[in-house]
């Protein structure tokens, strides 16, 4: 594996390494994104960010789903993994990206292919930039929001609990037909907030995704009701059809779980 990028900036080191045509980014050792553009999936827990987008559309009719996914936000941007998995589906996606760290936006930039037109990123603290950034309702919202640990270097953890009004915050940014996407630290985190969801009525619909190797667990909320089938077969089917499994990484790919929460 090659470093292509070094620097420390106030006390905090950056580097991104490739292998490859993958591209790495880390911060003090912490494992913040990974890309491949040839790969768009490659068995790693992003990928559990990308797939409940099929519950936007049921069916594997590619250009219905995309249809349906003009415009996302990503908190928590990192290297752009997210963004450009979501590009990868749909190049014509407008996509706005909000991280408090000025480093990541730049390296997402040079190293990771995003300063083109329609990716909007912005260095700002997330909860500000959604009291007060005016914008239209998205399809998808992605809350992925974690920090280096205080007690554990190198590991990552939650920036702040998600509790009702930060929920209620994320969802008043969401059409009604358009997902929310959570990643929780573990399935207890991903349950508490249920709970929440539960006693506020937020939501109507509530997946987890998970996957063998990793303890976070993927909250996927919809205001709405989904009634169309929903499995990690028929989430295969959809992202094989729209040419998002390489033979190379197919095995890898088909190791995860979904399942349907009761709100």
């Amino acid at each position: 594996m090659a470093i292509k990028h070094t620097e420390i900036k106030n006390g905090v080191r950056y580097e991104v390494r490739t292998a490859g045509a993958s591209v790495r980014l880390y911060t003090n050792g912490v494992f913040h994104s990974q890309w491949n553009p040839n790969n768009p999936l490659i068995g790693s827990l992003w990928d559990l960010f990308l797939l409940p987008v099929f519950l936007l559309s049921p069916g594997t009719d590619c250009s219905e789903l995309k249809s349906r996914l003009a415009r996302a936000l990503v908190l928590g941007v990192g290297g752009g993994a997210a963004l450009n998995q979501l590009l990868a589906l749909h190049p014509e996606c407008i996509i706005d990206g909000v991280d408090l760290d000025r480093v990541h936006l730049r390296l997402a930039k040079r190293y990771f292919g995003l300063g083109r037109a329609g990716v909007n990123l912005v260095c700002q603290d997330a909860e500000l930039w959604l009291k007060s950034a005016a914008s239209e309702p998205y399809d998808y919202v992605l809350e992925d929001l974690f920090r280096e640990s205080d007690s554990q270097p190198g590991e990552a953890v939650r920036c702040f609990e998600c509790d009702a009004m930060w929920l209620e915050q994320l969802f008043s940014r969401l059409r009604d037909h358009g997902l929310l996407v959570i990643n929780f630290e573990s399935v207890a985190q991903l349950n508490a907030a249920c709970r929440i969801l539960r006693k506020a009525c937020l939501a109507e619909s509530a997946y987890a995704f998970t996957k063998n190797g990793y303890h976070n667990a993927i909250g996927v909320f919809c205001k709405m009701p989904i009634d169309h089938k929903v499995n990690e077969r028929e989430i295969l089917k959809w992202a094989a059809a729209c040419g998002m499994i390489s033979a190379r990484y197919s095995q890898r790919i088909r190791d995860f779980s979904v399942r349907r929460i009761r709100l």
